[in-house]
């Protein structure tokens, strides 16, 4: 979905552009079937001072899993024409909801690497090209890490001695490769950390796809290892190949960054896109509804911005006082900043002004579970919560709303109607993070703690640097400690181990 300011030939142009690159990732970069579903938006700014005023600080294109919506829809916000670094962006982010869909037990460093690679991918007239070098990062044979300028855009060198090894890149779990092990993740030394391992990462999964170094149909059994759910650490490896998994593919990186110093190789696939028959329909939003997106788009974090966002939210409810939409958008605001009594009336008033609909539902219900499941289990009432959820289950269809289903079930110890709920959820849209995250706790709660630790590594493949929580990597750590623990007996909850060691 497409929301601008551009006048209307420049909105189709755009909304076209973006049409092309996805059906290209549907039948060039991912051939498989079935296809993934799930809805993005995107926001395209006519000139750049109205993004700068909007968009967060010192961006010129900014993706959000979320888009501060309780949908969790993605939503990707730039300003002007479509330039390379935001269609990088873009494809980067969407390989990730390919990679989830098709290939859930990917380690960190095949996630990140297909996601790169796959990032550089461009449609010519009769043709797609795979395995562009990156335009943000060069891997160099000097020592020292560069910034340099190229055609107007920052690029950093980074040395080769910099790129960890293969064994160590393919024992990496997503802490350590998006350095959140280390005290100051934000330090220097942790984003060169981060920037070597994406590129090793990529640069090994570009010498899997497209070198000719007799590895590929290696790497295509294992992507296939991977849609079966495979144990991705050693088996598969070793089906893929050979005894000596590690050595094989050393070999085959350290050939790729040797051989690829000034230009790296590119493949070119014939491909005809075959354009739908009608554009998508087109109509103008209400001046409620463009408050209410700029107070979405806006950095609620940002104290100034949280404050342009609340005067939005304000005038749009103004403007569409008889409308259920302002006073949900205001309503996840004030729940966002903690004021609860101030999204309770809101919430309210935005099921009220649509009681049938899913969208108002799920919120109002969300919000009063959340205030149950905060205090003992002895002392919760689920009174007013029962007939919202009894109204909702017959209506929920999106990832959220049935996730919300299945934890509310869970919570009430209905892990049958829970287990149904959630994965109608993850089989609608295998990128839904909170999704596989809500399966891993019904699982564990099940005593299904091998089950358990996979729905949560898949939960965090799906997320990048900006998204993964401590709290995912935590949970990630409680269920494997789990598995050094004595199996319970049947229909014991599983033990919830002690946390892990303070960080150095």
């Amino acid at each position: 979905m497409l929301r601008t300011d551009l006048d209307e030939a420049e909105a189709k142009e755009t909304i076209v552009h973006f049409e092309r690159i996805y059906r290209a990732f549907e039948r060039v970069a991912f051939p498989h079937e079935p296809k993934p579903n799930g809805l993005t938006h995107v926001v395209v700014f006519n000139d750049e001072d109205a993004f700068a005023r909007i968009g967060p600080r010192g961006f010129g294109g900014y993706f959000s899993r979320r888009g501060n919506d309780l949908e969790h829809v993605p939503t990707l916000m730039f300003s002007g024409g479509l330039s390379d670094a935001v269609r990088e962006l873009f494809q980067h982010e969407l390989s990730h909801r390919f990679i989830a869909f098709y290939f859930p037990s990917a380690p960190v460093w095949l996630n990140e690497g297909m996601a790169e690679f796959y990032s550089t991918l461009r449609l010519e007239e009769s043709s797609v090209v795979l395995g562009k070098q990156l335009s943000g990062r060069l891997i160099t044979t000097g020592s020292q890490w560069l910034s340099v300028k190229i055609d107007g855009r920052s690029v950093v060198g980074v040395p080769k001695a910099a790129l960890p090894s293969v064994p160590a890149l393919l024992s990496l779990d997503p802490a350590a490769f998006y350095a959140r092990d280390v005290e100051d993740p934000t330090s220097r030394e942790a984003r060169r950390r981060i920037r070597a391992n994406y590129t090793a990462a990529w640069a090994l999964v570009h010498a899997l796809q497209i070198e000719e170094d007799g590895l590929h149909p290696g790497f295509l059994r294992y992507l296939r290892a991977l849609s079966d759910a495979r144990d991705t650490r050693d088996r598969a490896l070793v089906d893929a190949f050979g005894d000596a998994p590690e050595s094989a593919l050393e070999r085959a990186l350290t050939r790729f960054v040797e051989t690829n110093e000034v230009e790296v190789q590119t493949v070119r696939r014939a491909y005809v896109d075959r354009a739908p028959a009608t554009l998508p329909r087109m109509r103008s939003m209400r001046d409620e509804d463009v408050h209410a997106l700029w107070a979405r788009l806006r950095t609620w974090s940002d104290p100034s911005a949280a404050r342009a966002a609340a005067a939005d939210l304000n005038e749009a409810v103004w403007v569409g006082h008889n409308r259920p939409e302002p006073y949900l958008a205001r309503g996840t605001f004030r729940w966002d900043r903690g004021d609860l009594a101030g999204a309770r009336s809101d919430l309210e008033r935005a099921a009220s002004l649509a009681p049938d609909e899913p969208r108002y539902l799920y919120p109002l219900a969300s919000f009063y579970t959340r205030a149950e499941a905060s205090i003992p289990p002895e002392q919760r009432v689920w009174d007013d919560i029962e007939p919202l959820v009894a109204r909702l289950e017959p209506r929920a269809t999106s990832q959220m709303q049935l996730d919300y289903l299945a934890r509310y079930h869970a919570l009430r110890r209905r892990f049958g109607r829970a287990l149904a709920y959630v994965k109608r959820a993850v089989d609608g849209n295998a990128s839904c993070s909170p999704c596989y995250e809500t399966l891993a706790d019904i699982l564990f709660q099940q005593a299904k703690i091998a089950d358990a630790v996979r729905a949560q590594q898949i939960a965090i493949n799906i997320l990048g640097e900006d998204q993964v929580s401590e709290a995912s990597l935590r949970r990630l750590w409680h269920y494997k400690k789990a598995l050094e623990q004595p199996e319970p007996a049947s229909g014991e909850e599983a033990p919830m181990p002690d946390g892990p060691p303070a960080r150095r």
